[in-house]
């Protein structure tokens, strides 16, 4: 009765402590797409966070009303940044996410 009552224990330490070691940090990437000529905010622009590495691992939102922006979920990796709206020139750049919360700031 006293080893299978180990063995559970050991079992279930085991999976937990591998479980808390696979959470990954999530990183974040956010900002504001712009109109150069006027500095309003640009809605419904499409903003890709392409990883270059694993495409699957790729992210996507629409900007608000404002032309703020948010992606979550995703990991430190390179990536190419891809901006897209109706009527404007597209955005690309790449970079590599270092911080776990990224802030681009106001890009026009």
């Amino acid at each position: 009765m006293k080893i299978s009552q180990a063995v559970i224990s050991g079992s279930f330490l085991l999976f937990f402590v591998s479980t808390v070691v696979a959470q990954e940090v999530s990183w974040s990437l956010s900002g504001q797409v712009i109109d150069a000529s006027d500095t309003s905010g640009v809605a419904g622009a499409t903003v890709m966070m392409i990883n270059v590495k694993d495409s699957t691992r790729s992210r996507y939102v629409s900007t608000d009303i404002d032309g703020k922006f948010t992606i979550s979920n995703l990991e430190q990796a390179f990536y190419r940044l891809q901006i897209s709206s109706v009527g404007y020139k597209p955005y690309r750049r790449i970079f590599r996410l270092t911080q776990s919360e990224t802030a681009l700031g106001k890009i026009a």
